[in-house]
């Protein structure tokens, strides 16, 4: 009897061992993958099923081993542009979360659904080229409410401009009225109107201040115009007032301001940057659910190459189901 009860334990944790994955047996199928020096060679993408990467955009891939600008403040409104920080992008239809673990061995379970997001690669711009109507070419005659960086108020009317027809069909010399409230305040009833005449800005792009009113530095503006789009600032916001008359606002409430949407990126910010400009990877562990609808955990063990040089992706993963 003893002999036949060992039997049957036996065959049962067979039985169950050929039909299921231990987490001990995920963890000792994890794979590891090395990327091109992204710095020099461009974007890699890479897909999960076959653990392979791609110089040439597949039809389908998981993520991407890439460099994207990096804007860094540099003093209080002052801002720098950094060409090519690395990150590891999201594909189309791919989502990720972020786990906070030391080892890629402690995550065997997967997030829950709202975990999950995808990167956001696409730039919308809050006043754009939405100032005049691209069908006939006339200004709407809004009126924007401006809140600078350092949280100063301004109004901004755009008024002329100069128009190429075709087959170039290019706008310039864009005029617009504003007022600005240097105090910090919100009442416009006793502030002046200036005006100011931007350049030529479909070769060069043009960056004007508020505080100057006048053409400003790449570093700090609270305006961009590229083109006959008008971005806003880094941590500038705007809304748009239900008036056509800059003359006719003497207050603003301070509410329903918005930004320009940005790209954003899910793996930004991995690393800490230590002595000697050293990237080494935070404590995280990154779960994508792959094209093929399976989850991947990974882990960012490297970015330097044999030779020390950086701008090369080692990751190692596994999949969770």
């Amino acid at each position: 009897m003893k002999i036949f009860t060992l039997f049957i334990i036996t065959l049962i944790f067979v039985s169950c061992s050929e039909n299921s994955t231990s987490p001990d047996e995920k963890n000792s199928d994890a794979q590891t993958f090395t990327s091109v020096n992204v710095k020099t060679d461009g974007t890699q993408y890479f897909t999960f099923n076959n653990n392979t990467g791609s110089m040439d955009v597949p039809a389908t891939w998981d993520i991407a081993f890439s460099t994207v600008p990096l804007v860094v403040e540099t003093a209080p409104c002052q801002y720098f542009t950094m060409p090519n920080d690395p990150v590891i992008l999201t594909g189309t239809d791919v989502t990720m979360a972020i786990v906070d673990a030391v080892s890629l061995d402690d995550v065997n379970e997967i997030p829950s659904a709202g975990e999950f997001s995808a990167d956001v690669t696409e730039s919308v711009a809050f006043i754009g080229q939405n100032w005049f109507n691209s069908q006939t070419f006339q200004i709407t005659n809004d009126v924007y409410a401006v809140k600078t960086c350092a949280g100063k108020m301004a109004l901004l009317q755009i008024i002329e401009y100069k128009y190429s027809g075709p087959p170039t069909h290019t706008l310039s010399d864009i005029k617009w009225r504003y007022k600005y409230l240097e105090d910090g305040t919100s009442d416009f009833s006793s502030v002046g109107v200036d005006s100011f005449v931007s350049e030529d800005a479909n070769t060069n792009m043009q960056y004007f201040a508020f505080n100057s009113g006048a053409v400003s530095a790449s570093e700090s503006f609270d305006l961009k115009l590229d083109g006959s789009f008008f971005w806003l600032g880094e941590n500038v916001k705007a809304k748009k007032l239900a008036t056509t008359d800059i003359n006719s606002i003497t207050t603003v409430t301070d509410d329903s301001f918005a930004s320009d949407t940005m790209p954003s990126y899910i793996t930004l910010g991995w690393y800490d940057y230590g002595d000697g400009h050293l990237l080494t990877a935070k404590d995280y562990i990154y779960v994508v659910k792959a094209n093929n609808g399976q989850h991947a955990a990974f882990e960012i063990v490297n970015y330097y190459n044999s030779e020390g040089e950086s701008g090369t992706f080692t990751i190692n993963w596994k999949y969770l189901d």
